[in-house]
């Protein structure tokens, strides 16, 4: 997966979404079952796109997980300070995961 890790910086809230992607670099089919933030910190981070779930990637093939910062449970003023997180993909070659992390100004 590429990047390996994102950092946010110091952004507003719902600032917008950054690209992840996933390419296959095996020789076989690559099936991605999930992609979801394994903290479950809702709050702070989403999906805001996912090409990736249930996809089966052929040798050099690529699908996008798009990750933002900003609330999907109606929270629209978070805590200042630091948040981070895990975006965790499943396929049948096992499971990766990058960190998504930002600061609140506040």
């Amino acid at each position: 997966m590429s990047p390996t890790a994102h950092n946010f910086g110091s952004v507003q809230y719902n600032a917008a979404a950054f690209p992840f992607t996933v390419t296959n670099t095996g020789g076989g089919l690559l099936r991605v079952s999930s992609a979801a933030l394994a903290a479950g910190q809702a709050q702070w981070f989403y999906i805001g796109g996912n090409t990736c779930q249930g996809a089966s990637l052929a040798a050099g093939q690529s699908c996008v997980i798009l990750v933002g910062v900003g609330a999907t449970t109606g929270d629209t003023s978070p805590t200042p300070g630091g948040h981070a997180d895990t975006l965790t993909i499943s396929s049948n070659a096992g499971s990766a995961g990058v960190s998504v992390s930002y600061t609140t100004p506040g």
